[in-house]
């Protein structure tokens, strides 16, 4: 009896474990996309709303999520915090935006960018492919003259 116990306490916890590790993930992935389902302490959302003026109606616009804190003065500047995400980001921390394009002029890091690194790295390799099917159909004439002098002379 104590084995069987034992081992489902062992299963219970195992299975905790496989979904605490499971609900990290998603939490973490929410944190990278900026899906939060969680609000900040000491917040409130606010409507966000647009007046047409032609009709008079309130157009729905999307929600804000904002909090306000009032420190003094002497707590404000013992624990200075950086204008925007500049350094030091923290109370509260303003993670980098997701969702956004990395504009580089490298074509490869730009098309990873656009349709991912593995399609990037095959549509490459269709283009060297290619590439090297036309470059071949072209120096064709010049491989044979290359090929026909090196066999008159031996």
């Amino acid at each position: 009896v104590d084995e069987a116990a034992r081992k489902a306490e062992q299963e219970k916890a195992e299975k905790e474990a496989a979904e605490a590790e499971a609900k990290g993930a998603v939490a973490a992935f929410k944190n990278m996309t900026g899906l939060w389902d969680i609000d900040p302490p000491d917040s409130m959302w606010l409507a966000m709303d647009r007046l047409d003026h032609n009709t008079g109606v309130r157009e729905p616009m999307g929600k804000l999520c904002f909090s306000i804190q009032l420190w003094p003065k002497d707590k404000a500047e013992a624990m200075p915090v950086g204008g925007g995400r500049n350094n030091p980001n923290t109370d509260p921390y303003l993670p980098p935006p997701t969702g956004r394009l990395k504009w580089s002029w490298n074509p490869f890091v730009l098309g990873a960018e656009l349709c991912g690194p593995r399609l990037c790295a095959q549509i490459f390799c269709c283009f060297l492919s290619a590439a090297f099917i036309v470059l071949m159909i072209y120096c064709q004439p010049a491989l044979n003259i290359i090929i026909w002098l090196t066999c008159a002379l031996v």
